[in-house]
């Protein structure tokens, strides 16, 4: 072991071949590879800090090669580095991740006011960057409307949807419906990312009513399956029910999701009322959609992650492992509920995925093209 005391500091980049249990602070620092490969687990206490001088590095700021378990706060130094909004950039990957740091809206600041999004992942754990200055100008230029924080479930229920609308309704028009489903291992992500800003506002400005959502997110301890999913499909039904007030065709509403998001928009577009998955909710309007993107969608096809592929034996969002509840974890699969009366998809994963293996988005478009979808 290492253990970084309170008031102190371990500083610096390159291998270390022990554990780091850090009360105090880690900080990943270098002028050209500024990153720190760990040879066993880190485990951060409540007071503990990691500091990572973030450049934009392609490689994770912080390489575990065991569990890293996530407690206390991140800070990032951004050295002048100004990414692209929206685009997402793993600083720490492990062979298992547990816990997140202490920052209530998943965000952290650089001292030079650049904004980055929090994303966990069952081995990783990324970044997006989401500048408010450039954020706020995409949607001017797109001239949307967005309504925030609207409640879709119940009313005290801390999960809510933003509303992109586009810039008015025409008189007689009705505009196909998607809900946008955010990534971050089931445990992580929000509503209002990056990449689900830049999609709510493209989509609203080409005719799209779009409503960008919040689910459960696991927690150790807490698992949320079905209830995530079962959220994802109260969000169909909410855009049927208010269709009449945001002119929306009711006959279209499709579904569209990246990651773990590209999961659960998989999972939404192939489960219906005989899945059992189905919420008691406002049934007397359907949950089914008309078309779905998954988008690099995770554990579309095997429950494993990464590059190389490594098998998940227990996730968070699961009450059990997957071999104490093999049934559980199937109803989860996209993959093991397809049938032929699936509605269109299209999947989007790019080969550099480091995340997400490509075989999961190939094996599932072979599994549907069988079945004619």
């Amino acid at each position: 072991w290492i253990d970084v005391l309170p008031g102190g500091t371990l500083n610096g980049h390159g291998s270390v071949d022990a554990k780091v249990y850090n009360r105090g602070t880690v900080a990943v620092t270098g002028s050209s590879k500024p990153e720190i490969s760990l040879n066993g687990d880190y485990r951060q206490g409540d007071n503990g800090r990691l500091s990572i001088a973030f450049t934009g590095n392609t490689r994770p700021a912080l390489q575990v090669a065991g569990t890293a378990s996530l407690k206390g706060t991140l800070t990032v130094s951004d050295a002048g580095f100004k990414p692209t909004v929206g685009k997402t950039f793993t600083i720490i990957t492990a062979n298992r991740v547990i816990g997140r740091f202490d920052d209530s809206d998943n965000v952290v600041t650089t001292a030079s006011g650049v904004r980055f999004r929090i994303g966990y992942t069952a081995t990783s754990v990324t970044l997006t960057a989401m500048s408010a200055t450039t954020t706020l100008r995409q949607v001017a230029d797109h001239k949307v409307r967005i309504q925030r924080d609207v409640t879709y479930l119940e009313p005290d229920c801390k999960e809510k949807a933003d509303l992109y609308l586009p810039p008015s309704f025409e008189p007689g028009r009705k505009y196909p419906g998607i809900v946008v489903i955010h990534g971050g291992g089931w445990t992580g992500g929000d509503k209002g990312a990056g990449r689900e800003i830049n999609i709510g506002t493209t989509l609203a400005s080409h005719g799209y009513v779009c409503m960008s959502i919040n689910y459960a997110l696991a927690k150790p301890g807490k698992p949320t399956f079905p209830l995530n999913i079962q959220q994802c499909k109260r969000a169909v039904r909410w855009l049927r029910k208010n269709a009449e007030r945001y002119h929306i065709d009711a006959d279209h509403i499709g579904a569209i999701g990246g990651s773990a998001g590209g999961h659960l928009t998989a999972l939404l577009a192939v489960t219906g009322p005989d899945s059992g998955l189905d919420p008691p909710e406002d049934a007397e309007y359907s949950c089914r959609v008309q078309a779905a993107v998954p988008m690099y969608p995770h554990c579309a096809s095997s429950w494993e992650g990464g590059v190389p592929p490594r098998p998940y034996p227990v996730l968070p969002m699961f009450a059990k492992p997957q071999a104490k509840a093999p049934a559980l974890w199937d109803s989860a699969s996209p993959i093991k509920q397809l049938s032929k009366d699936d509605p269109p998809m299209l999947l989007l994963h790019g080969t550099a995925d480091k995340t997400t293996p490509l075989d999961q988005s190939r094996l599932f478009y072979e599994a549907a093209k069988q079945l004619g979808i």
